[in-house]
């Protein structure tokens, strides 16, 4: 089904309209429980369709564009829950339960697909599985291993935070415009206890980010800075970034965090 609004490119908006992806993406939450649902940009409702007639008043919608909350509202109903505004600087407490857990879905404009991730991972412990439709190279990214051309960041960072599965890739037709590159849904189940789990978080986000600040450097020109001079013997610092496991970088971190 085509978009009955049309789309706002300074929003970001393309439409999902392929029913077998929408089934994929909401087949893909965790189904053996209760807990509530958020879906972040629901749009016109491709993804709600699937998800509010089997929630109800366990379903909200976050949504940022009036046009779209008239258009979810006339097909479905007074009884949605509609928050609209801004998922970057709408409070967190507009969407999160007290006393549980909410699992999050949504086809996050690319544009700012990082900036939400981040900012999800900010409350991660108050969770439950988060599935997303994101720029395939982003999604791959978050995934891929150390020794990759792909590792960096952003697969340090989630990888510690979450178990991630790249559960398809979808092609450019599923929605409506097509955009110019492919898409991929990821599950991101956050950890309640991570195995991995740096003394100061704020270190480990600056021995990531400085780490990756120049990926054809290595270890030693783009760290000495923050460890000082001689360099604690942790690892062998003429390597590259991309070559350390998560668990090297939170002991790279935890020894920033008590020396200092």
């Amino acid at each position: 089904m085509k978009a009955s609004i049309q789309p706002k490119k300074q929003l970001g908006q393309h439409f999902l309209h392929d029913d077998h992806y929408c089934q994929k993406i909401t087949g893909a939450l965790d189904r053996t429980g209760s807990l509530p649902v958020l879906e972040i940009g629901p749009g016109t409702g491709a993804l709600t369709r699937f998800l509010f007639p089997e929630l109800g008043d366990r379903y909200t919608g976050l949504e940022i564009d009036p046009r779209a909350v008239s258009e979810l509202r006339s097909r479905f109903g007074s009884g949605i829950r509609l928050i609209e505004g801004d998922f970057m600087s709408i409070p967190f407490d507009a969407w999160l339960p007290e006393t549980e857990k909410i699992q999050v879905v949504g086809n996050l404009p690319y544009y700012i697909t990082t900036p939400i991730l981040f900012r999800l991972m900010e409350v991660a412990d108050r969770l439950g599985r988060t599935v997303i439709m994101i720029q395939r190279e982003v999604a791959e990214r978050m995934v891929s291993r150390p020794g990759s051309k792909e590792y960096g960041i952003l697969s340090v960072r989630f990888q510690q935070a979450a178990d991630l599965k790249l559960i398809t890739r979808v092609p450019p037709g599923a929605f409506h415009p097509p955009p110019t590159v492919d898409s991929a849904v990821l599950a991101i189940d956050w950890f309640t206890d991570p195995p991995l789990k740096p003394v100061s978080i704020r270190d480990f986000e600056i021995t990531v980010r400085t780490a990756f600040h120049a990926r054809r450097k290595t270890l030693r020109n783009n760290l000495q800075g923050l460890f000082g001079n001689p360099l604690p013997d942790l690892i062998d610092w003429s390597r590259r970034a991309e070559t350390l496991t998560v668990k090297e970088f939170v002991t790279l971190s935890d020894y920033l965090t008590t020396h200092r």
